[in-house]
C-alpha cells in the first residue's frame, strides 16, 4: 500500500510540474464546447480538474481491440482550450 501512496504523490508532482510549466509560457481561453465544464487532465492515477465546476468534459473514442478486432467505445477526459504564447 505504501508503494501506491508514493506513486500517487509522484503523479501529482508530475502533473503540477507540467501545468506550472505550461502556464509560465502560455495563457488559455476556453472553446465554446468547454463552457460550463472543467477540463479533465488524466495522470496515471488521478484526474485533475477545477472543482468550481459541476462536471468534467469528456470525449468518446472508438477503437479496435483483441484478436477479433472488436470495436470498443472508450470514454476519455477532454480539454477544449486554446493555448496562446505569452
Amino acid at each position: 500500500m505504501a508503494d501506491l501512496v508514493d506513486m500517487n504523490s509522484l503523479a501529482m508532482a508530475e502533473m503540477t510540474t507540467l501545468l506550472t510549466t505550461l502556464y509560465m509560457n502560455y495563457t488559455t481561453t476556453e472553446q465554446e464546447r468547454q463552457k460550463g465544464a472543467s477540463p479533465g487532465i488524466t495522470s496515471r492515477f488521478e484526474v485533475f480538474y477545477d472543482e468550481k465546476f459541476d462536471r468534467i468534459s469528456v470525449s468518446l473514442t472508438i477503437f479496435k481491440t483483441g484478436y477479433d478486432k472488436k470495436l470498443t467505445l472508450k470514454q476519455e477526459h477532454a480539454c477544449y482550450v486554446d493555448f496562446h504564447k505569452r
